[in-house]
């Protein structure tokens, strides 16, 4: 597989907007990083409802699809990452039934990201489910 996700992100982008060793190094901690999401068959990757949208039933409707659609899959469960400081966030995805199922500490990575800890959720359903709604 070449890419996933809405684009596939090429180590060029990465020189031309921080200079060849500054874009080289960011990229590979990119690549490093995007690597986590491959670990499951449904991972929910940079889902945002923009403020406005907020608290009128997007979001809900957006995780409700997508598990009727991972249940007909066959699939056992939705795995997703939020940044630590996203307490509204964490809150919603609870809400839903995600349980925490660990942390990445990012502080080694500096001043690269937005947050120094990712929380990695999972919202998981029995197979013999898969018939109901």
């Amino acid at each position: 597989m070449a890419g996933y996700g809405p684009f596939n992100v090429r180590v060029k982008s990465f020189i031309d907007e921080f200079g060849v060793i500054s874009g080289v190094s960011r990229f590979l901690v990119y690549k490093l990083l995007e690597q986590r999401c491959k670990r499951s068959p449904c991972y929910v990757y940079k889902m945002a409802v923009p403020g406005p949208m907020r608290s009128k039933g997007v979001g809900s409707g957006l995780m409700a699809f997508l598990y009727s659609h991972a249940k007909a899959g066959a699939l056992e469960a939705i795995e997703l990452e939020v940044f630590a400081k996203n307490t509204t966030a964490i809150s919603f995805y609870k809400g839903l039934g995600f349980l925490q199922i660990g942390e990445i500490d990012l502080r080694r990575f500096g001043g690269f990201l937005p947050d120094s800890k990712i929380i990695r959720m999972k919202k998981r359903w029995a197979i013999h489910e898969q018939g109901k709604a």
